[in-house]
């Protein structure tokens, strides 16, 4: 053991770094749904181009005729189903970081190398990334300075994630409902209010005000029937995604570790 003095690290916990998945899976699939479907709808299912980047265009055409109307719609389920994919991914991995963020946080103190550090951080990883879905919700709100809100909403958004990756958006089992945390744009008069599914269309007549209120978007899926969602549809989903950051961000513990590191530390 020496007497030199032992360096100082330190570690700042960013709570941007945990909700960021989300944030890029929303302005993503966002970005790609709002290109690909506007090329899609000028597009002739009946006239498909050659990939780019050359080689032999490998297709395989059907040989019965093609219906315009049905292609598209196809099209669209698919980008949508895909988009929707995405976000729920990114959910599973905000929590994940979450959890590496909760159990940082609650590290007991005491003098570490930097290689020790590296590997505590990699266990946990490893312990996050073996949880079920549900587990992993739990473990993280357990550990906040007040519990998530609309953890079931969450838990519904994974079982039909699972339900198009593992059955092509078939359900095969009872009932299948999607409900997520969102916002709607309301034009109130007097007392009745009137949801806006379309902002562009909003006419606000004399004494009509604007809202934006928090609700929830609710859909159900009958066995034998297919998860299907509409672009408003996964607009809105979008909005409680973003909630969801909101949410988790605010309720992260904050603090800086400051981790002696050096001769003496590892002594």
């Amino acid at each position: 053991m020496t007497n030199e003095p032992a360096k100082v690290v330190h570690i700042r916990l960013d709570g941007n770094a945990v909700v960021a998945p989300v944030h890029r899976a929303v302005r993503d699939s966002l970005e790609v749904l709002s290109i690909a479907l506007a090329a899609s709808e000028k597009a002739d299912p009946t006239k498909i181009p050659s990939m780019p980047g050359g080689g032999i265009n490998l297709s395989l055409r059907s040989p019965e005729p093609i219906d315009v109307v049905e292609r598209k719609t196809a099209y669209t389920n698919w980008l949508l189903s895909k988009a929707f994919q995405e976000l729920a991914r990114s959910i599973s991995e905000a929590l994940q970081e979450a959890y590496l963020y909760v159990e940082v946080f609650n590290l007991p103190g005491g003098p570490a190398t930097w290689g020790e550090l590296l590997d505590i951080v990699d266990g946990i990883k490893q312990r996050a990334n073996k949880m079920h879905f549900p587990e992993l919700l739990s473990a993280v709100s357990s550990r906040l300075n007040t519990p998530l809100i609309f953890a079931e909403e969450y838990s519904s958004l994974q079982k039909v994630r699972n339900c198009l990756e593992h059955r092509a958006g078939l359900v095969t089992d009872g009932t299948l409902t999607l409900r997520f945390p969102t916002v709607y744009v309301v034009v109130k008069t007097g007392d009745e209010e009137v949801i806006v599914s379309d902002q562009e269309k909003i006419r606000v007549e004399q004494e009509g005000v604007i809202q934006v209120k928090s609700g929830r978007f609710e859909k159900e899926y009958k066995r034998g029937e297919r998860v299907v969602l509409t672009p408003l549809e996964f607009q809105a989903i979008c909005r409680g995604c973003l909630q969801f950051c909101d949410d988790l961000g605010l309720k992260l513990p904050l603090r800086s570790i400051v981790l002696p590191e050096g001769p003496q530390a590892a002594g």
